[in-house]
């Protein structure tokens, strides 16, 4: 497979397991705190899940390069950034 059938096989995956999620918040208030909500979770969740759980260490990657060079992808890894962080900082 070449890098760009992998680059679109990776988004083609992305953007399935986004449209079969659950969309958030999925928690919920547990006496005093306030913890994930498993009723609210669909059968598509877990697969999306597993998959973002697994891009971790890319996207550690991808954010430690651009805070410590001025790497040519810093503009997306600023978007990834303030998708982790849930917005703009």
């Amino acid at each position: 497979m070449t890098p760009e059938q992998r680059l679109q096989a990776a988004i083609e995956k992305l953007e399935a397991l986004r449209g079969a999620g659950t969309p958030a918040p999925w928690t919920t208030t547990w006496g005093s705190a306030t913890v994930p909500a498993a009723d609210d979770l669909g059968s598509g969740d877990a697969d999306l899940i597993v998959t973002l759980h697994r891009t971790i260490d890319a996207q550690l990657a991808i954010l430690y390069r651009a805070l410590n060079r001025n790497a040519p992808e810093r503009d997306a890894a600023e978007m990834l950034a303030d998708a982790i962080l849930g917005g703009t900082q």
